[in-house]
């Protein structure tokens, strides 16, 4: 894969985004809200590039590729789609991102992926975001440990 075929699924995820809210899909037996088909196809557009940039290091996101990515991350109306997204940025180069996307710890659709990433940057200086994630979601153990870790500033 090349970075014009990442482009063009980049593009794609974005096309999907639907212009308005939509409709709550009725709740699974377990009491969880369904996805919309739109989410799955750009979780998984997502993960493809995901897997394309770990299989192929020589490939490196633009400055306009990242734009876009960030504004799928940023935009609700993509809903749990953006989790794959927000992981592409996970790497300590996109730390001065950041601050464009710590925002979206507050949203439960990507708040776990949020965290992921920003720990994977080693972005310090969203304590207060990070303690407030760590009182809202009580995470498993292993976040547990990520977010104590992110707190004594990776000491």
């Amino acid at each position: 894969m090349t970075n014009r075929e990442i482009g063009r699924k980049i593009d794609n995820a974005l096309k999907h985004i639907p212009p308005k809210e939509l409709e709550e899909l009725p709740k699974t037996r377990y009491g969880l809200s369904q996805w919309h088909s739109y989410e799955h196809f750009i979780w998984k557009t997502g993960e493809q590039i995901r897997q394309m940039l770990l299989k192929n290091k020589n490939i490196v996101l633009s400055d306009k590729q990242i734009e876009k990515i960030i504004e799928i991350i940023n935009n609700p109306l993509a809903k749990r789609g953006r989790q794959t997204f927000a992981w592409l940025l996970g790497k300590r180069k996109y730390a001065g991102l950041a601050p464009r996307i710590i925002d979206q710890i507050y949203d439960d659709d990507v708040s776990l992926h949020i965290f992921d990433t920003i720990y994977k940057m080693r972005a310090l200086g969203y304590e207060k975001e990070i303690s407030d994630f760590q009182e809202r979601f009580k995470p498993l153990a292993a976040e547990r440990k990520k977010i104590k870790r992110y707190l004594d500033g990776f000491k």
